[in-house]
């Protein structure tokens, strides 16, 4: 049986990682040093799932944007955090599907911490072009728990980050 890269991916973020992470940290015990979970995925486990992702075909990017809200945050927080390539048309789509689609305020923040790095010259007119992209960031009409999470400090500081990017492009 042939697995798509989705489907590997999704299989990693679900299982794959969880099982390195318990193989390691029994090792580390007959060693004595103990791996903490979150630290494994951030330090070690998303390295694996960003070489997964970018091997995606289009009909991956399209299944991912079809089922990321069948997910767990937990898993939608992971696959955010596997975009990392500014140069990648689709993580960039995915960013701002999610922005714009999410209800959830960490997931917002997630997402614009991590579309910073995607700001360059050749993007500053989609941003700003984008309608409902701008009414969302901007505190216009847009999702109750995004605009009570803009007087979050963290998020201002996201918010100013992006529009200093934003305007020195």
């Amino acid at each position: 049986m042939s697995f798509t890269m989705y489907e590997k991916f999704d299989l990693y973020l679900m299982k794959g990682y969880i099982k390195e992470f318990i193989s390691l940290e029994n090792e580390s015990q007959t060693i004595g040093e103990k791996y903490w979970f979150d630290e494994y995925w951030y330090e070690y486990g998303c390295d694996k799932a960003i070489e997964i992702l970018s091997k995606f075909t289009q009909d991956d990017w399209n299944k991912l944007t079809k089922e990321i809200f069948t997910k767990s945050l937990d898993y939608q927080e992971k696959v955010i955090y596997c975009m990392e390539n500014e140069n990648n048309e689709n993580e960039l789509e995915f960013l701002l599907y999610m922005i714009k689609t999410t209800k959830n305020s960490m997931i917002f923040e997630a997402c614009m911490e991590f579309l910073i790095e995607f700001v360059k010259p050749e993007t500053k007119l989609k941003f700003l072009n984008d309608d409902k992209f701008m009414v969302l960031i901007t505190g216009g009409r847009g999702k109750q728990e995004n605009s009570i999470n803009r007087k979050n400090n963290i998020y201002k500081t996201i918010y100013e980050q992006f529009f200093e990017k934003l305007n020195s492009k």
